[in-house]
This record gives structure tokens, C-alpha cells and sequence, in this order.
């Protein structure tokens, strides 16, 4: 998923702001991050590296597919990057009250990015389209039962087109 969100992780995890904040320091970057995003964020170009920030500038058609309880960014954010720790996330032993509260502010987040990226857009301006399921998933579009084309494209869904 390309929806990094700018989020305070918990327990002092690097943050996925700071992550792109340290590449926008670190490497090369004229050129890359395009006149809208340098234009809405000049003094913060690293918001033109996380999703949250970047998906609102591209000016091409695009779908976007994010989990809202995104595992990599839970990972991230709540098990200090920890993908084993993370799998157990519903385990009454992982599932502090803090990390509640984490979950339900990630994918309250993940909805509102969205949201904006496509309700009361201007109808002549390039089509966006959305997939947000609610699970706990990264990433995954492969094929097989959880993935896009095993999942999301049988039945009713199958004859639909997104233009």
C-alpha cells in the first residue's frame, strides 16, 4: 500500500515521517517529488515521500488499495517493526489499551485520507478510485483467496469496470 500515514508510533518507534524525512536528507531527490507537491508542501517537501500526503498531488487516474488496520503499519507503529509480534495483534495480551486506541486511529486516518482523495472532487479532474478494506493485511494483490483477483473480482464484481 502506498498509504503512509503520518502517525506517532508508540514505545519510541522511528515514525514512517521520520523515515521519509531521513531519505529526503540522505538521497538525491530533485526532480522527484513534482511541481504540485513542492507547491502545497514547500517547506516540508518530505510530505511528497508519504502516501498521506502525496496521493492528493498525483494528477493521473489511479486506484489505491489500503487496509485500514494496515499490518505494516501496525507493525510499525505499535510493535516497534516487529512482524511476529504484530500477528498476534488480537491476542488479549497484546491488545493494550493503547494499541486499541492505536488501531481504531489508524484506520479512522486511512478512512479520512481517502475520503478526501475522492469525495467532492471536481468532475473534469483525473479519476481516483478507492479499495479500503477493514482487515488486518499489507499489501496483498496477489492472487489466492486473499488476494485482489481471488477475492474482489468473482461474483457481482466481476463485470464491473473502474474508469
Amino acid at each position: 500500500s502506498p498509504l503512509w500515514l503520518d502517525q506517532v508510533p508508540l514505545g519510541g518507534a522511528v515514525s514512517r515521517a521520520e523515515v521519509v524525512q531521513a531519505a529526503e536528507q540522505s538521497w538525491s531527490l530533485e526532480g522527484v517529488f513534482g511541481e504540485g507537491c513542492v507547491h502545497a508542501y514547500p517547506a516540508a517537501r518530505w510530505k511528497c515521500l508519504l502516501g498521506q500526503y502525496r496521493l492528493e498531488q498525483l494528477r493521473s487516474p489511479y486506484l489505491v488499495r489500503a487496509h485500514q488496520y494496515d499490518r505494516y503499519l501496525i507493525a510499525s507503529n505499535a510493535f516497534n517493526g516487529s512482524w511476529n509480534a504484530a500477528a498476534r495483534w488480537h491476542e488479549p495480551e497484546e491488545l493494550t489499551e493503547e494499541r486499541r486506541a492505536l488501531y481504531a486511529e489508524s484506520a479512522a486516518l486511512t478512512r479520512s485520507v481517502l475520503a478526501r482523495l475522492t469525495v467532492g472532487r471536481p468532475r473534469d479532474s483525473a479519476p481516483r478510485s478507492v479499495f479500503s478494506p477493514a482487515c488486518f493485511e499489507h499489501a496483498n494483490a496477489g492472487s489466492g483467496w486473499r488476494g485482489f483477483e481471488g477475492t474482489y473480482t468473482q461474483g457481482d464484481v466481476d463485470q464491473t469496470t473502474l474508469e
